[in-house]
């Protein structure tokens, strides 16, 4: 199968990289979320191409393969042919929003020690299977903080609230992760895009983390 699509999300990945983005029909026609994925492993490969957000890209898939909390995957074929094409028009990116109710958040919704709302446990009936939305936000503000020994450097967090709900999720974005930071730092972001994702359950605590796995300032 022939895939087209607008990448929206080019982050890290255990192992690799995590690509996403909304298809393009043959007639021009924007369409759903497409998450392709590796044969032997999810991630894909950080050298197999030169991903941009807002860049456009074809591959060929061979099977259509969902996981619960993720129905946008493809698996890639043997030989994917990346092809890359003009990008899309960043004055455009407006037609590509998402506006969803909010972001898999429930009565039941619980932060892990360093996030806030950045988790959703498998059984909430607030999952919907989908664990993509590019959203636009009027302002956000990235951290740098010391998680533990368990990860060999400081992460980064994103603060943003979104339809009245506070945020502060694990940013995976390779373009914010290569800022230099130093632990405790905070730099206020203006107004921009950001794909929020779902990770798939994490076999400690049986939730869904979610991250930012996409980043443009407007």
């Amino acid at each position: 199968m022939f895939k087209k699509f607008i990448c929206l999300g080019n982050s890290y990945r255990q192992g690799g990289a995590c690509i996403a983005g909304k298809e393009i029909s043959d007639s021009n026609q924007l369409g759903a979320w497409f998450r392709p994925v590796g044969r032997e492993h999810a991630s894909l490969s950080r050298t197999s191409y030169d991903f941009a957000i807002g860049g456009i890209y074809s591959c060929d898939v061979d099977t259509y393969s969902p996981l619960p909390t993720q129905c946008e995957n493809y698996t890639l074929s043997a030989d994917p042919q990346w092809k890359r094409y003009p990008a899309f028009p960043r004055h455009f990116l407006d037609k590509l929003v998402d506006m969803p109710h909010d972001l898999w958040y429930s009565s039941n919704a619980s932060s892990s020690r360093f996030g806030l709302n950045d988790r959703i446990s498998m059984d909430d009936p607030a999952l919907n299977g989908q664990s993509l939305y590019f959203v636009r936000l009027p302002v956000a503000e990235l951290y740098c903080v010391e998680e533990g020994y368990e990860f060999s450097r400081p992460r980064l967090r994103m603060a943003f609230a979104y339809a009245g709900v506070p945020y502060k999720l694990r940013v995976t974005d390779f373009s914010l992760c290569s800022r230099t930071m130093q632990v405790g730092d905070c730099v206020k972001l203006g107004p921009c895009y950001v794909t929020v994702s779902l990770g798939c359950p994490y076999k400690v605590d049986n939730n869904c983390y979610k991250l930012v796995a996409g980043y443009v300032a407007l």
